[in-house]
């Protein structure tokens, strides 16, 4: 592995060491210092699985179309429009399967109500 840029072993341990030493932290300043570079690494991994998730249905698709190459049929590459509709579906079936739709939902309807009064 690249020193530079650290396994998720590495990271895992660093976040729950700062946990451990967020716990133990009386001073406010560094506890929310603490706070922002624990939710900092969460999105940096949240946004690393999304990410990863993409390239791998953009590989899938390819695949797909080369195997169709193979049989003789044309290849058929999908839109970027087509791979965020399969991305969204995927989402959605994640979140069933957790039972956080209805959470998701409400959160989004608040955020747009935030966007429409702010345009008014």
């Amino acid at each position: 592995e690249w020193p530079l840029r650290p396994g998720k072993e590495i990271r895992s341990e660093e976040k729950s060491q700062l946990q451990a030493e967020l716990k133990k932290c009386k001073d406010p300043n560094k506890r929310d210092q603490l706070v922002r570079l624990i939710n900092k690494m969460n999105t940096a991994e949240q946004s690393q699985q999304v990410k990863s998730e993409r390239q791998r249905l953009k590989v899938e698709s390819r695949k797909r179309a080369m195997h169709n190459v193979k049989e003789g049929k044309n290849p058929y590459f999908a839109k970027k429009s087509e791979l965020r509709k399969s991305e969204l579906k995927n989402k959605f079936e994640k979140l069933k399967k957790e039972g956080k739709v209805d959470k998701y939902l409400a959160k989004r309807r608040k955020l747009n109500l935030q966007k429409d009064k702010k345009s008014l």
